[in-house]
């Protein structure tokens, strides 16, 4: 009967450190946000612009960016702060310049359904996303991310 009871309190002594062992999602969300940063992407929860906190009943999403060189003029990079929603099909939050918007919508398409909203601004191109997939999903945020970036600074060294 004693060693009933010890083997019991043992048990009860121990069983919270197995509570505190990451899940199986946890792990999957530290495999892609270590490979993000092997991209040379920085992975942050930012809260969401104020114009898009009404479309749900939370205000805070994973953000996978990028910034610029810091040898890029800003006035080269972008000029003007824009935010595309990728939820329900295309919608301009706030536009850029109507000379690229055709070329960033046509970069955007390839992003995954997980992909909610494409932001960028003077210092970064973000991507805010649910991160469901594995590394490839992460390849294709990066890839975009790297294109809009290629186009942004082209278009205004071209000015």
């Amino acid at each position: 009967m004693a060693y009933i009871i010890i083997g019991f309190v043992v048990i009860m002594a121990i069983s919270p450190i197995f509570w505190m062992r990451p899940s199986p999602r946890q792990k999957q969300l530290e495999r892609l946000r270590a490979y993000a940063g092997k991209r040379g992407l920085d992975v942050s929860i930012r809260k969401l612009p104020q114009k898009l906190r009404y479309r749900h009943d939370f205000d805070m999403m994973s953000c996978y960016s990028k910034y610029h060189p810091r040898g890029a003029k800003q006035q080269e990079v972008v000029r003007k702060k824009w935010f595309i929603s990728l939820e329900k099909g295309f919608d301009w939050v706030s536009r850029p310049d109507l000379e690229y918007q055709q070329q960033l919508q046509n970069i955007t398409d390839s992003l995954p359904d997980s992909c909610s909203y494409v932001e960028a601004e003077q210092l970064f191109v973000a991507v805010y996303w649910r991160e469901k997939g594995d590394s490839s999903t992460v390849d294709q945020v990066a890839e975009v991310i790297e294109k809009i970036m290629l186009i942004q600074s082209q278009k205004y060294r071209e000015q």
